[in-house]
């Protein structure tokens, strides 16, 4: 199974660390989960990658996340009632669909010679 997190990356930038947290807050307090709150249904940040894997990933992000223990809650099933009802698995679906693109259009490996290659190709196939 090829697993987000077996991906050898640098750590990000602490600024990036923190927009993304602030992001991720920002879309939970709609839900009233709050990240390192006191109550059971609050999440517990255990590693400062959390936020951006699942704004990045999604709700895989969070899930594989979860299963590392990168964050814990004492109420799951709270929790998900209230991200549910809020539907901000619905917005975060969305901003990780936005975000990918973003990050595909930013990280576009091809540049004008490969892509004259490209179309080279395409010519001689097609």
């Amino acid at each position: 199974m090829n697993s987000i997190s077996t991906l050898q990356q640098p750590a990000p930038p602490q600024p990036l660390l923190q927009g993304s947290r602030t992001a991720l807050e920002y879309m939970l307090a709609d839900a009233d989960v709050h990240m390192d709150g006191k109550r059971p249904w609050d999440i517990v940040i255990h590693d400062s990658r959390m936020p951006l894997r699942i704004l990045r990933h999604g709700s895989l992000g969070a899930g594989e996340s979860y299963m590392e223990g990168w964050w814990d809650c004492g109420q799951l099933d709270e929790m998900f009632a209230r991200i549910f009802g809020a539907q901000v698995d619905s917005k975060l679906g969305k901003l990780h669909e936005k975000l990918a693109d973003i990050l595909a259009r930013i990280r576009n490996a091809q540049s004008r010679r490969r892509a004259s290659a490209a179309a080279a190709c395409r010519s001689i196939f097609n």
